[in-house]
């Protein structure tokens, strides 16, 4: 006899067995294929689905009947699995149409879907009752109530705020007091950092290593405002030790650096590639100095430095305007300072150079010189002093 109700889809399988039974009028106990109980079967007697308990019992692989089912009645049972879960066994190449729902148990083998598949050997997500989610790994129970959080793997994290506008990304941490940001735990013995935004602020903060389930101490790295401004090992409003701002031109300062004690300190240092530092900005109290690497230890061969007057005549100071704004200064062609100084001077006159744009155009632009002009001041200086050989002689004749 078919079964009532919905057929499985061609090429599936489903646990449900059938019994039948030759009633004979009298009998009232009947043995079934496998053990079950008044939950996991259904009994129909002419083809009329049975109450359960009032109807008949189940004990172990015994039915037992009310009343005995009449001769020649249509009289069998069916079987469900035992745990209420569904087994589907497609063929190759077979789908599930539509949707289906499981009350209890589903257990899948060979389930394969675009991009997932059933070969973890442990549980691959989990969702707790906070529904916080873990892939990989089940979610720290003391996630912050105001936090929607999927954890991954055994350190990193994302979470949400639900009653705010904000999120995180973090390694190593994770949120057990709000927004507070001592309200931070590790989740393992490592460092830990987190990436936070919040009303319109980008944050970076890191931290030392801590143990697992300590309380953890940020240290904010950078911090990019709303307004655009950046600050780098400090923060835009209220800043703290050291650090570099990198702001919007609306307060006509675009890079500011500040100390982070009253010792002399490098706000700027030029490196080698043997990481020896060859020049810089310094800030000491109340001066500021733009140095380049002098020490003797650097030198040798040290001569007296002799026709200081002869170059200086030969240097050609002019009046000029600058092509981008009309402004007027005094100064010096680059090519002609080179020619007298060449250690003042950076490029070749009249030098091109290759710009390549963001389609892979490449066009030949002007590589302009530049000049250092103190590299001049030995220069004047020695010819100072060579005039004032000359008018000393001058005087004493």
């Amino acid at each position: 006899m078919p079964f009532l109700g919905n057929t499985p889809s061609q090429g599936f399988t489903n646990s449900v067995t059938k019994d039948d039974f030759n009633p004979n009028g009298s009998t009232t106990a009947f043995t079934l294929s496998k053990a079950s109980n008044t939950n996991n079967i259904e009994v129909y007697v002419g083809n009329v689905r049975q109450e359960p308990t009032s109807a008949y019992s189940v004990s172990g692989t015994t039915l037992t009947m009310t009343e005995a089912p009449a001769t020649g009645t249509n009289f069998y049972v069916m079987h469900e699995s035992g745990s209420s879960a569904i087994s589907l066994t497609p063929a190759a190449g077979t789908s599930v149409p539509g949707a289906f729902s499981v009350s209890g148990a589903l257990t899948t083998a060979g389930f394969t879907s675009t991009g997932i598949d059933d070969n973890a050997t442990s549980n691959a997500i989990t969702i707790d009752a906070n529904e916080n989610v873990g892939i990989g790994v089940t979610p720290e129970t003391d996630w912050h109530s105001g936090a929607d959080a999927l954890q991954l793997g055994t350190g990193a994290s994302i979470y949400g705020d639900t009653t705010a506008t904000g999120n995180q990304i973090s390694a190593n941490a994770r949120a057990t007091a709000g927004s507070s940001l001592n309200g931070y735990k590790y989740i393992s013995t490592d460092k830990a950092s987190t990436y936070h935004q919040y009303d319109g602020v980008h944050n970076f903060r890191v931290a030392a290593s801590g143990s697992a389930d300590a309380a953890i101490v940020w240290t904010t790295a950078m911090t990019i405002a709303n307004t655009g401004s950046i600050s780098i090992s400090g923060g835009v409003t209220a800043p703290v030790g050291g650090w570099v701002n990198i702001r919007r031109p609306d307060n006509n300062i675009i890079v500011e650096t500040r100390s982070f004690d009253t010792s002399g300190q490098y706000h700027l240092a030029c490196r080698t590639a043997a990481n020896a530092v060859v020049g810089g900005i310094s800030v000491s109290g109340s001066t500021t100095n733009h140095l380049t690497s002098s020490d003797y230890r650097l030198k040798t061969d040290v001569q007296p430095m002799t026709g200081a007057t002869a170059r200086v005549k030969l240097l050609k100071p002019c009046n000029f305007e600058w092509i981008v704004d009309g402004t007027r200064m005094d100064g010096f062609l680059a090519h002609e300072a080179q020619e007298v100084v060449p250690e003042s001077v950076q490029g070749t006159k009249d030098a091109m150079r290759n710009e390549t744009d963001q389609e892979g155009n490449v066009t030949s632009v002007p590589d302009m010189q530049g000049i250092d002009q103190s590299k001049l001041v030995p220069l004047l200086v020695k010819t100072i002093q060579e005039l004032e050989a000359r008018i000393t002689a001058l005087e004493d004749a």
